[in-house]
Parts: structure tokens; sequence; C-alpha cells
């Protein structure tokens, strides 16, 4: 009889490697540093039958009051905190699209906070550039389920390289496979993407 794996245990890799431990800032001034409760989900957590909504590997960056007054307004402001998002500076605006488990997990709607997303497809919010912190070293969960049930805290406060660090990455658009060691290297374009 072959060795069964139980539901949610199985292999899965990351796709960013640290090969050596970088700098992760303490930045506790800012309070609770969590993603924005309206980011869509990117996978289920099959162990704890939870959402993730930014992937271990993401290049994050904060959103604020002055370079992002829509996002912030959307949930922050009466929080008075900022949120991680996923960062894109110099590519323009991104919108939030939601799918099926976005409904299903209560995720927040970015164009109605706090109300639930009701349906499939794009927000009207876009987000403005956002200048990259650092990346995520662990896939980061739904922060708004704090919030929805008061004995529930999955990740109390998230952190991120920011400094020092030597990871290995995927290679994901032709610029990235020219890459030479000693090469500065920094967020592209995502367009670039879909091209391969």
């Amino acid at each position: 009889m072959a060795p069964r794996i139980p539901r949610g245990y199985a292999e899965y890799h990351k796709p960013v490697q640290e090969i050596m431990e970088g700098q992760r800032p303490s930045l506790a001034a800012l309070g609770n540093l969590l993603p924005a409760p309206w980011l869509p989900v990117y996978r289920i957590d099959k162990v704890h039958d939870d959402a993730l909504v930014i992937p271990a590997g993401t290049i994050v960056g904060r959103i604020n009051a002055t370079d992002h007054a829509n996002a912030y307004a959307a949930v922050t402001a009466s929080l008075r905190t900022s949120f991680l998002v996923p960062a894109n500076a110099g590519t323009g605006e991104y919108t939030v699209t939601y799918s099926q488990n976005d409904i299903d997990y209560l995720i927040p709607d970015a164009d109605a906070y706090p109300t639930v997303v009701a349906a499939t497809g794009a927000s009207d919010l876009s987000i403005e550039a956002v200048k990259p912190l650092g990346i995520a070293t662990q896939d980061l969960y739904a922060s708004h389920m704090s919030a929805t049930w008061t004995n529930y805290e999955r990740q109390h406060m998230v952190t991120f390289l920011s400094y020092g660090y030597v990871i290995m990455v995927p290679v994901m658009t032709a610029s990235e496979a020219s890459l030479q060691i000693g090469d500065l290297v920094q967020v592209e374009d995502q367009d670039e993407v879909a091209d391969l």
C-alpha cells in the first residue's frame, strides 16, 4: 500500500528561495503591517482552509494617503495605517480582479469596503504606482480575517526581505533570462510576462 499524504501537506515549493539570510526591517511604529484587506485570493491554504493573498517572492510596497489616495481611502483612512500591496513602480496602475474564491472567503470589495465581494470581475479601483520595499518571504494570509473573527490571528505582523539578501527566482521574462552575475535588478513591467 502506498503511503498517504495528509490533506494539505503535499510538497509545495515557493517561487523564491532565500540563499542567505537578509535584513528584515522593524516597522513596529507603523502598527501591524499586513496585506490590504481587499486584495484578491491567489491560492487557498489547504491545511488551514484560509485565503492567501500575496505569494512568497512578490515584491511588495505600502499604500499611503499621499500617493494612493483612492486605495488608502478605500479602507485605511479610518484605520490610520498603511497596508502592503504588490509593488508596481514605473508600471502604471493596476486593478484588482476578483474570482469565486473571493466571494467564498468573504474578501471585502475594494469598491465598497467593508462590503464583501458580490460578483467576480475587475474592480473600479485602480492602484497607482507603489514603490518596492522588499520581497515577501512567506505566503501572506488575507488580513480581513482577524477583523471578521475576533478569535482569529493567523499572521500578527508580516516580514519581508529589504536589504542584503540573496535569492533564487524563476526566469519569467526575456530580460530576466539575460541577467548576469552582478547586474542590478529592479521591478519591471509585468506585461512582458504575457509575451513569453
